[in-house]
């Protein structure tokens, strides 16, 4: 089932847009690809480290999360 819609968008995208032949198998295969990978996105597909750098970034020294993380560092570091 098909429907018709009007959303604004960028002149440089319609532009573009305008080479292609079928736009709107075009702009639906764009959005269902956004969508699909907006859907999957799972923290726990981040790598471990990246995600302790972050939380220590915000967390800083003087937390006790980030005491936590560097003793978990000095772990590491260790073996």
């Amino acid at each position: 089932m098909k429907i018709s819609r009007l959303y604004t968008m960028d002149i440089e995208n319609i532009t573009k847009l305008n080479r292609c032949k079928n736009k709107s198998a075009t702009v639906n295969k764009a959005v269902r690809k956004y969508l699909n990978e907006k859907e999957q996105f799972n923290v726990s597909d981040m790598d471990t480290s990246l995600l302790i750098s972050v939380i220590y970034a915000r967390e800083g020294k003087e937390s006790v999360l980030g005491a936590l993380i560097e003793a978990y560092w000095a772990t590491l570091n260790e073996s």
